[in-house]
């Protein structure tokens, strides 16, 4: 059993990209988890991640450890098997990963953290659980599967809120905070935004942030005819309805050259 006939998805769209807003849109259950071409090639890469920094890819606090053995043992008696059925099957007492050859107990690890380290291994996807606050309407993190950052401060998001892992960000306060908090009192259904699901556990109420990051080279995208809107986009930054965004990604470093290039 392989993945190699199954293409990697193209998440390229650059309409609103000068504007922040949440943009969140109800999705199937179906595309929690993606598994596509490159699955065995990064599956080999997030296992030298945990080997390189484990202290820091995966952690839970006490309060979370339930959700995390909620979430693995989702993935493993559940989601997977049904939703790629050729390539996770069911065995006594184990779930065998028909790529990998590797096999994962049914039940959840009696650790948290390796819970997390097992999903690390099985799934393309990193995770951030989050519990209703005691002192606040907010949530907070407590355990996250994170093998590429994409910009997070690892050692201090333990217990941090949604506006404290934002708050780096421009235009949060103003323009997501509010939206935000109400998406996730609300949350009931499986949401996606952009790159992101979010998805609620029945039994611990936890809810569930999962992302999965996109690598494309400029190069494919300019010979697929996206130079263009890619540089627009990119211009778009300083315009919008958060001018600061533009200094955030550091565009003004890199914007003018990457632009020439795309439109050249």
């Amino acid at each position: 059993m392989g993945t190699s006939k199954i293409k990697a998805r193209r998440w390229t769209s650059y309409a609103e990209a000068a504007n922040s807003y949440t943009g969140l849109q109800r999705t199937s259950i179906s595309e929690l988890i993606n598994i596509d071409q490159d699955y065995f090639t990064r599956l080999a890469r997030r296992e030298e991640i945990l080997r390189d920094a484990p202290e820091l890819t995966a952690r839970s606090t006490p309060a979370g450890a339930d959700a995390v053995y909620e979430l693995y043992q989702f993935l493993v008696r559940v989601y997977l098997p049904r939703r790629y059925p050729t390539l996770f099957q069911i065995m006594p007492r184990v779930l065998q990963n028909m790529v990998s050859g590797q096999q994962y107990p049914l039940d959840s690890p009696s650790s948290a953290t390796l819970a997390l380290k097992s999903i690390a291994t099985l799934v393309d996807e990193d995770f951030i659980i989050l519990l209703p606050s005691s002192s606040s309407a907010e949530y907070e993190v407590h355990a996250y599967l994170i093998c590429f950052a994409s910009g997070f401060n690892l050692p201090n998001l333990l217990n941090s809120n949604i506006s404290e892992l934002h708050k780096p960000l421009p235009g949060y306060a103003e323009k997501l905070q509010r939206s935000m908090n109400r998406w996730f009192q609300r949350l009931e259904a499986h949401l996606r935004a952009e790159l992101q699901h979010l998805h609620r556990l029945p039994k611990t109420k936890a809810i569930v942030l999962t992302f999965k990051t996109y690598m494309y080279p400029l190069s494919v995208l300019k010979q697929e005819g996206e130079g263009e809107n890619l540089a627009q986009a990119i211009e778009g930054l300083s315009k919008g309805n958060v001018p600061e965004m533009s200094e955030y990604k550091g565009s003004h470093l890199w914007g003018r050259a990457v632009c020439n290039y795309l439109r050249s």
